[in-house]
Order: structure tokens, then C-alpha cells, then sequence
């Protein structure tokens, strides 16, 4: 039985507004992102939110996506900018498609889009409009598609439906997943045709831009558990339940095997080694946080990626 707390549709306020975030590859003549020092040399600006919008998530076709007793979240239509509507939705590869007879409707097809959703919460019935105001299809170095979207408030307004720590508007990448906004862990099994609008800035988009793009594979591994293992490690989640133990805008470094992150220059130290469901060895003596008590046991790290852990996250050392 799937609960309520991953298919609410108000998301917790942002309770932190010190992030600075990466930008992805827009192509040729786009602005240099301010992180771009970091990026370059293994480090990363973590973040405690697992996501940043205010319609979690929900069912491209078909049957409503339930939570406790009546309430649910029910994608009802989606209309084209030519009034015409898609009979049918489907994502491939991070883009948003959809069948409009006779054609296959996508990419800048979207600009104007309405998304129509039925929401009963607390036994209230509302009709909730979702407007794609832009899309931006991948550059040269990434696969990703970004979306515009705005939603319609109670007076008629339309407004960002992703903001940022500091309330500015954000892009999202539609992820065909979902999951439980309190533990953090991915929905299993997984309902038919469910997606997510991941906000940039937070977890579930920063690990799609920092290259762990779940759809895609490197070497013939499939990127899904690395995307995950990779969310745990943004918020500092050391116990797989949920819990961060970090701030917005914090310095981490981040390693993997496959070589999708690159190691810096420099003396690093081990803080933790990662998989989808937590911390599988931590150093105390480095944790990015001291003052965060890790509430679980978790063994101490030895040899790098001796226990199967697929991301290691550390600190540069002063000196």
C-alpha cells in the first residue's frame, strides 16, 4: 500500500538558502556556471533537500496515484499550445513524449503545454494546472532535457513550480521514478508509469547533473543505483532513513569507479562510502559536519570501495 507521505503535494519549505548550484552543458554561447572552479577538480556543493517541488510525484497514464484513504494525484489531460490534446504520455531517456494523432509530440511540442491534475487531499478536491513555459533540449556533453514549468496558484496566478534555496526559479528533469519524500529511498515496486519533476539544486536533479543519470549506463553498468547511492551521499543521509546531516552550499568531494567524477589535486580524506541504501562505512574524524551526530552504527572505512560501495564522498585536508 503506497502512503501518503510520497504522494503529498506540498512539499516542506526550504529551511536553508545557502546553496550555489552547477549548471548543466547548455551549448555554445551559454553563461560559464559560477561552480565551474569546483567541477572541475572532484568537488561538489552538496545540498540537504531530497527535492524541491510542490506536486510530487505521479502517473503519466491511467489510474490515479493513491495515497492513504481517497486522497490521490491524478494526471486528468494534457493540452498542446494548439489546443490539441495527447492522448497518450510516455518518457524515453529524460524526455517528456506524448501522442497526438497522427504524430508523436515533443520537445519544443511542449512550449504551452497545460498538465491537468485532479488533487484530493484532507478530503478536498482541486484542480491543479501545471504550464510548461520553456524547454531546453541537452547540449553537446549531456543527454538531459530541462523543463520550464510554472504551476497555477488558488487566484488564477501562475508561478515557478521549482525554486531554489533562495527562492529564485529552477528548471526540472522529469526522472521516471519515484520516491518517498520522508526516507528517501526508492519506491518499490515501482507503479506503472510513474515519473517525478526533479528540481535543480536538489538531490534527485544535483546527481543527474553531476553525471549518475539513471537511464544511462557506463561500461555496461546501469547508472539507477549510482543515482541513488549518489542521493544519500548529497544529503549526507549515513543512515538511509531519510535524515541529512549537511547544509546547502557545503564543500564535498566525490569519487566513483566508473570514472564519471573526477579526483582532485590534493590530499583528501575518506568521510563515507556510498550505496542506494545509505553510508556503507564511515569515518567519523571527517565527517563534513562534526557537529552532526550520525545516529547509526556504521563501520569504519578501510581500503577504498572494499565493501562494494559504488560513490566515496571526503574532505580536502589543510596543509
Amino acid at each position: 500500500m503506497m502512503t501518503r507521505r510520497w504522494t503529498r503535494i506540498l512539499a516542506l519549505a526550504c529551511l536553508c538558502a545557502l546553496g550555489c548550484e552547477g549548471e548543466f552543458d547548455r551549448g555554445e554561447g551559454a553563461d560559464e556556471a559560477p561552480s565551474r572552479a569546483w567541477e572541475d577538480n572532484g568537488f561538489r556543493l552538496n545540498g540537504f533537500r531530497l527535492n524541491g517541488f510542490r506536486l510530487n510525484g505521479f502517473r503519466l497514464n491511467g489510474e490515479a496515484l493513491a495515497g492513504e484513504g481517497d486522497e490521490h494525484v491524478r494526471l486528468t489531460a494534457v493540452v498542446l499550445s494548439d489546443g490539441v490534446s495527447l492522448s497518450s504520455r510516455w518518457i524515453y531517456e529524460g524526455e517528456l513524449k506524448g501522442y497526438a494523432y497522427p504524430t508523436v509530440r515533443s520537445g519544443s511540442d511542449l512550449i504551452g503545454a497545460r498538465l491537468y491534475f485532479e488533487v484530493v487531499e484532507g478530503g478536498v478536491d482541486r484542480t491543479r494546472t501545471v504550464k510548461v513555459a520553456d524547454v531546453t533540449p541537452p547540449g553537446p556533453t549531456t543527454s538531459v532535457w530541462l523543463y520550464d514549468l510554472d504551476v497555477r496558484d488558488e487566484d488564477g496566478a501562475y508561478e515557478p513550480l521549482c525554486t531554489d534555496g533562495e527562492g529564485a526559479r529552477t528548471q526540472a528533469i522529469v526522472i521516471e521514478d519515484l520516491w518517498d519524500a520522508d526516507s528517501g529511498d526508492r519506491v518499490r515496486p515501482l507503479p506503472s508509469g510513474a515519473v517525478t519533476f526533479a528540481c535543480l539544486g536538489a538531490a534527485l536533479a544535483k546527481c543527474v547533473q553531476w553525471g549518475h543519470v539513471p537511464w544511462e549506463s557506463v561500461d555496461g553498468v546501469n547508472l539507477a543505483d549510482h543515482h541513488q547511492a549518489c542521493t544519500r551521499a548529497v544529503r549526507a543521509d549515513y543512515c538511509g532513513d531519510g535524515t541529512p546531516h549537511t547544509t546547502d552550499g557545503t564543500e564535498i568531494h566525490i569519487l566513483d569507479l566508473l570514472g564519471i567524477e573526477t579526483p582532485a589535486e590534493g590530499e583528501i580524506a575518506t568521510e563515507a562510502e556510498w550505496g542506494p541504501d545509505g553510508a556503507t562505512c564511515v569515518d567519523l574524524d571527517h565527517l563534513r559536519h562534526p557537529e552532526f551526530t550520525v545516529e547509526c552504527d556504521a563501520p569504519a572505512c578501510g581500503e577504498p570501495f572494499a565493501d562494494g560501495a559504488l560513490i566515496q564522498t571526503g574532505i580536502a585536508i589543510e596543509g
